[in-house]
């Protein structure tokens, strides 16, 4: 379409500013203004998860040396290893751009608030775009107040849920307006694409976008780029408009990620995962279907609302209307539609798909494909293209088949219903991000012997015994590391596989080196007494050096106490407990624990108590989603008061655990449970 049929180019950018603003003013609601603080980084280690990760993951990259090609390549975690900080999650452009600033940076810095902020208002802003260009509203015979009215279908984007799920948790993914811009290009392709030369240029940009920030909105992207393809050979716009705008947005992606040093990372697992978190079609409508974070696709209730008064209007239009062919007029927009959203959804079904937990069918698709696939283990977010394209297309008709006063009450009441389903969530958060605590971090490293560890010039890396994120223990070494420009050897990543990383760490531990700090959290302290080195204990936490440190030593132990707290019930909760902390069970209940990695050797295990001799014990290990493996344990005492048996580990085990169980209504309690190496 040309120009003069659009309403003046400033009349357009200014509401798209407006979407903008709306989307600002919604995200400074829900989280405020001290997450744009670029000093304040506590409020990203209080949960020591993910936030925690992308924030590190992005201050090793910092102080980590450049070496060319690779300007992603990070050396100071997983070290000895590379990895690339698009590994991470640390959000890659905007890493490399503050790297580059380093110098001006304090030690101290983060962009996640500012990421956040951005996301917002560029969601407002392109949503707006959309909802004006597939409405008509920024046609220049449209009503004066046909624009005013998009922004009601803007806060429809911004409530969408996977926008506030995500922010500051999986933080990178919340960069759905990417999504937009590929939907924005689909739905004015006419004009965006008028050569080959700019469609090109354009899809090259947005695969440096999505490369730069997220992987998996490099698949999403390329769901509607297809889309695209099938729109400009319906319009017969030739095979090369079609075509090579793909070939232009999978290289310029390709060459982006070679040079984040994503393909000579040597610690990722580039093979992709066995398995898939997997959505069923029937999350899209109902809510809660599924119980897990990331399978639940649902679009929430505004949206379905939507549908049902898209289909009367639709319904009531073609009455209206009865000589006018709605294929005929809107196929170029309705077949490609079909296309993405086909591509979507079987994208984030995974191969087999299924619909209320019913088997529909099984895509029979090629073993190295599966596995190429399975880089996208958390394939439910796939299903996101289309839920976007469907709230397009529905406020589309809203405006379409409804009079301009009737669009806005219908958009309004949907975006209230909507708003009104994640009220208590939208409020949980607006709450937690005025609260002063979100904003305090302490450590559990408090002992003034970590500042002279730092200012002695002996230690310049931290070892871990095991690969063990799941403490926040963890966390605060790693944060140690960071402030004093230390390598680490572990750290979580995405795409890594946790087998791999206990075998580098086994390997780092029989070789070992100077100015290295060994932290040894939880059960890893029974490995101390194979170990020639220098042990001390601070804060609790016991650590070695081949050196001699400022500390006072101690001996290292063969045997370990593990925490109770680490022992939950069947539901993973905490079990019932008496006023000393000790476990109580009664008839039909069951705990386990402590989900820790075992290196191979002969191990004894001890459980404390009363009641005891009325339980069935087992050890064994659970590697994610693999079978539970049994041990073959033998019991060398067994009383009311003490169980002891012993095992043997042939190899790694991740997850190993001891489980009791109760066999009649005798009370029974636990008081302790240790673990001894024999021979580790």
């Amino acid at each position: 379409m040309k120009d003069d049929l659009f309403k003046p180019r400033h009349i357009r950018l200014a509401w798209a500013l407006a979407g903008a603003l709306l989307g600002a003013i919604f995200f400074l609601w829900l989280y405020g203004i001290r997450v744009l603080d670029p000093t304040n980084v506590e409020w990203l280690l209080k949960e020591n998860g993910d936030p925690g990760q992308h924030y590190l993951g992005w201050e090793f990259y910092r102080s980590s040396a450049w070496d060319l090609p690779y300007l992603g390549m990070s050396y100071d975690v997983i070290y000895p290893h590379r990895t690339s900080v698009v590994y991470s999650d640390s959000i890659p452009l905007f890493a490399l751009f503050f790297k580059l600033l380093d110098p001006l940076l304090g030690p101290r810095f983060q962009y996640l608030g500012i990421w956040g902020l951005l996301c917002f208002v560029l969601q407002g802003y392109f949503s707006q775009r959309i909802v004006a260009r597939v409405g008509g509203a920024d046609l220049r015979e449209a009503s004066r107040f046909a624009m005013p009215s998009t922004l009601l279908g803007v806060c429809l984007f911004l409530l969408f849920p996977a926008l506030t799920i995500r922010m500051f948790g999986h933080t990178a993914l919340a960069g759905n307006w990417l999504i937009l811009i590929a939907l924005w290009i689909f739905f004015d392709a006419e004009k965006k694409m008028q050569t080959l030369p700019k469609a090109c240029l354009v899809w090259g940009g947005v695969g440096i976008l999505a490369a730069g920030f997220h992987l998996y909105y490099l698949a999403m992207i390329g769901m509607v780029l297809v889309g695209v393809a099938v729109q400009q050979l319906l319009r017969r716009r030739g095979g090369a408009l079609a075509l090579l705008p793909i070939v232009s947005y999978c290289a310029t992606a390709l060459v982006e990620l070679f040079v984040w040093g994503a393909f000579a990372s040597n610690f990722a697992d580039s093979e992709g995962l066995p398995y898939m978190y997997a959505a069923d079609l029937a999350g899209l409508f109902i809510p809660q279907f599924s119980d897990t974070f990331e399978t639940n696709i649902f679009v929430g209730p505004g949206v379905l609302l939507l549908i049902g008064v898209v289909l009367a209007s639709f319904l009531y239009w073609k009455v209206k209307h009865k000589g006018v062919s709605f294929w005929k007029q809107y196929s170029t927009w309705i077949i490609p539609s079909i296309v993405i959203s086909v591509l979507s959804l079987l994208a984030s079904v995974s191969p087999t798909v299924t619909l209320a937990g019913k088997t529909l069918f099984t895509v029979p698709l090629p073993e190295w494909f599966i596995r190429f696939w399975g880089m996208f283990a958390s394939c439910a977010r796939l299903a996101w293209v289309a839920e976007y394209l469907l709230l397009a297309l529905l406020c589309a008709c809203v405006f379409r088949f409804c009079t301009l006063k009737l669009a806005m009450l219908i958009l309004a009441l949907c975006a209230a219903v909507q708003a009104g389903w994640q009220a208590d969530r939208l409020i949980g958060i607006h709450n937690r991000y005025r609260d002063e605590n979100t904003y305090h971090y302490a450590t559990s490293l408090q002992d003034s012997s970590w500042n002279d560890l730092a200012q002695c010039g002996k230690i310049e890396h931290i070892s871990f015994a095991s690969f063990n994120v799941d403490t926040p223990a963890f966390w605060d070494f790693a944060l140690l590391a960071a402030d004093n420009d230390w390598t680490v050897n572990s750290f979580y990543l995405a795409h890594m596989n946790r087998r791999t990383a206990s075998l580098t760490l086994l390997s780092e531990l029989d070789a070992l080196k100077p100015q290295t700090l060994y932290v040894f959290l939880g059960i890893d302290e029974i490995r101390t007494v194979n170990i020639p080195l220098h042990y001390y204990r601070v804060d609790g936490y016991l650590v070695g050096s081949l050196e001699e440190l400022p500390l006072q030593d101690v001996e290292p132990t063969a045997s370990v106490s593990i925490g109770l707290d680490k022992i939950l019930n069947q539901d993973h909760k905490q079990p019932q407990r008496g006023e000393n902390g000790e476990i109580m069970l009664a008839a039909g209940e069951s705990v386990s624990g402590p989900v820790e990695t075992i290196f191979p050797g002969r191990y004894t295990v001890t459980v404390e108590g009363s009641g005891l001799d009325h339980t069935y014990i087992y050890s064994g290990w659970h590697y994610e989603k693999d079978p539970y493996q049994q041990l073959e344990i033998t019991f060398l005492e067994g009383t009311a008061q003490k169980m002891v048996f012993e095992f043997y580990a042939y190899s790694i085990m991740e997850g190993w655990d001891v489980s009791i169980h109760t066999l009649d209504d005798t009370p029974v309690t636990i008081e302790s449970i240790s673990i001894e190496a024999n021979g580790v």
